[in-house]
């Protein structure tokens, strides 16, 4: 491991689990337990939600954050509610086993911390983007089964943290503030102040989206649509932020060759900015957090600063969200792939097909079986 003289040494001791989606939407969970040699009291578990397009596909299905699904948790967690999409994430995080060989096969998360937690262990939960909002749902969820008889901490013996980096809110106000002032978790959260995922699903940040990179790239009106339908879906939600205080890493506009379209125009605006978005997403954080690229074999286009393969890669996404807010795409956006839109959604280990629609008795059932697993997932194991 290429890391390892900076980070010390550490070794998988479950996992990874892999779980792949039908959809362009949900590209892939992932998620692991690492031990540090330095310290064997020290855990890690690791989540991967998705890639840097999920926030435009999360744009362009609108079930996704417009429906909600209680959290649960008792009275201290009354009205707490999590976004759909998050819901379905979370339990399939909650059921998934590592398979063949890999450490921990035959295992689900809950029942590999309980051969851990005789003894007093440290474990931290982190994840970046999509992967952290999973992380903040993941960490309270062990917190609430933490220190009960027939869950994975019965002596409560573990140190709970979750590290979330550049992660949209995963639920409302209640949920949030039931989160921060959780007995027995520490929530950390990290977010560039110009990147657009951590402004997601907020009513108000969302609001600033158009004109995040002005006066240097100008909001457009592609951008202003579809940024206006993200709100109108997503206001009733309240959604907000864990750690919402917590101050912001302080970004700045990429000024590289071939971000900036020289001479300025409408559609040049409208590039530079899903090149913006791309690149805020993932280069600033790289330098942030000291992170070598040597580390890697291969590196993410942006921080190749590769903007035409990054625009590449965004611009399916884009494509489909501009479409869900009847907005026709700009000339300037290339291609007609747009994906495989969201057909079927996962409860644990069942898919179910997607309702039409936000509203009416198929979106009310799949919101319950959501529910239902969230519970049965909070229950003592026998």
């Amino acid at each position: 491991m290429k890391a390892k003289p900076f980070i010390g040494g550490w070794n998988v001791v479950w996992g990874p689990s892999v779980h792949l989606f039908n959809s362009s939407v949900f590209a892939v969970n992932t998620m692991y337990v690492a031990q540090s040699t330095l310290d064997p009291a020290q855990y890690v578990v690791a989540i991967a939600g998705t890639n840097t397009t999920s926030v435009f596909d999360w744009m362009a299905e609108e079930l996704l954050v417009a429906l909600q699904v209680p959290w649960g948790g008792g009275a201290e967690a009354s009205g707490a509610k999590i976004a759909l999409g998050i819901a379905s994430g979370l339990t399939v995080l909650q059921e998934m086993t590592p398979s063949g060989q890999r450490p921990g096969a035959g295992k689900t998360l809950a029942e590999f911390l309980t051969t851990l937690t005789g003894a007093k262990v440290k474990l931290d939960v982190t994840g970046f983007g999509l992967g952290g909002a999973l992380a903040s749902t993941v960490a309270l969820w062990l917190a609430d089964t933490k220190g009960l008889p027939g869950h994975w901490d019965p002596q409560d013996n573990a140190q709970l943290t979750c590290l979330s980096l550049a992660a949209p809110s995963a639920g409302n106000g209640a949920f949030a503030s039931y989160a921060d002032r959780k007995r027995g978790l520490k929530m950390v959260r990290f977010a560039n102040d110009l990147d657009i995922v951590p402004q997601a699903w907020n009513a108000a940040s969302l609001a600033k989206v158009a004109t995040l990179y002005s006066p240097i790239i100008p909001g457009t009106e592609p951008i202003r649509a579809l940024v206006e339908m993200t709100e109108q879906t997503t206001r009733k939600g309240n959604y907000t932020q864990v750690q919402a205080m917590a101050p912001p890493l302080m970004g700045r506009v990429k000024y590289n060759e071939g971000f900036i379209t020289v001479p300025p125009s409408p559609g040049g605006h409208f590039v530079d900015f899903i090149k913006q978005v791309g690149y805020q997403h993932i280069g600033p954080y790289f330098d942030w957090f000291h992170f070598n690229p040597n580390w890697m074999e291969a590196l993410p286009s942006a921080f190749e600063e590769d903007s035409r393969a990054l625009f590449a890669e965004l611009a399916p996404g884009v494509r489909r969200a501009l479409r869900a807010a009847g907005v026709q795409p700009p000339a300037e956006l290339p291609g007609k792939n747009e994906g495989e839109g969201l057909r079927t959604l996962q409860a644990g280990r069942e898919l179910y097909p997607v309702p039409q629609s936000v509203e009416g008795p198929a979106a009310e059932n799949l919101v319950n079986v959501l529910a239902t697993a969230l519970k049965r997932n909070a229950s003592p194991r026998n």
